[in-house]
């Protein structure tokens, strides 16, 4: 599956898919320094600037997942750890991701409510 941003084209989505390696179970892994790169485009940062933030930003959220921390990060979505297993080769978590829809993903919309004129 291929990142977009809101200003990417359709052939930047297909270069960009191409450039991520295949999983083990035929899903398309996004790897770090792909992530790196695309954040660069997207931003116009300058790579040694923009690698540095990115990496604290990377460790800042595996460092709030492990701990236990629900994380709030619009347009991501709202991620929660529903499950950790610890494994001799390292930690699993389990993480729920819920995204907003068209909307901004507002409460009302959320839960299916009717709208204050309704």
């Amino acid at each position: 599956m291929a990142l977009s941003t809101p200003n990417s084209s359709q052939d930047d989505q297909v270069t960009d898919a191409g450039a991520a390696a295949e999983g083990s179970e035929g899903t398309v892994m996004l790897k770090k320094k792909d992530f790196v790169d695309r954040v660069i485009k997207a931003s116009g940062a300058k790579r040694g600037e923009a690698k540095g933030v990115i990496e604290a930003t990377l460790q800042m959220l595996g460092d709030a997942l492990a701990s236990g921390e629900s994380l709030v990060l619009p347009p991501l979505g709202r991620l929660k750890v529903s499950r950790q297993i610890d494994k001799a080769g390292g930690e699993v978590m389990v993480i729920k991701l819920k995204r907003g829809g068209e909307g901004g993903g507002k409460k009302t919309e959320e839960l299916g409510l009717a709208e204050p004129a309704e």
